[in-house]
């Protein structure tokens, strides 16, 4: 398990019981404040996933902003950010109770190895 996998599990995992427990929305954000992460240190897009995506595309001579043709997690669309995925729910969760266990569902997710889809 690569280094970003590790991280992205761990902040998902943080982000569905720190909204349980403090039932309310909690963010990425939230997670590199507590965390006492320095911006510096920060992935790209604030998730490991995009950060993962944006090393495969440098090693493979594409721009780093081409990371989203490089995702390690299958979103089901191309962006993790279009209508339907479940980022999406979560950012947009009813409830905090439904964002907690969509976080969960995120920290679960496949991560791919191949370098492209």
């Amino acid at each position: 398990m690569s280094e970003n996998e590790r991280n992205f599990r761990k902040m998902w995992k943080w982000i569905a019981e720190e909204t349980w427990n403090k039932e309310r929305f909690v963010d990425k954000y939230d997670y590199f404040i507590a965390l006492n992460i320095p911006k510096s240190e920060r992935p790209r897009c604030q998730c490991y996933a995009c950060e993962e995506g944006s090393q495969r595309a440098r090693d493979n001579g594409r721009d780093s902003g081409m990371g989203c043709s490089y995702c390690p997690i299958d979103w089901s669309k191309f962006h993790c950010t279009e209508d339907g995925t479940l980022y999406d729910e979560w950012e947009h969760a009813p409830s905090y109770e439904d964002a907690a266990e969509l976080a969960e569902k995120i920290s679960k997710m496949e991560w791919r190895e191949e370098d492209a889809r």
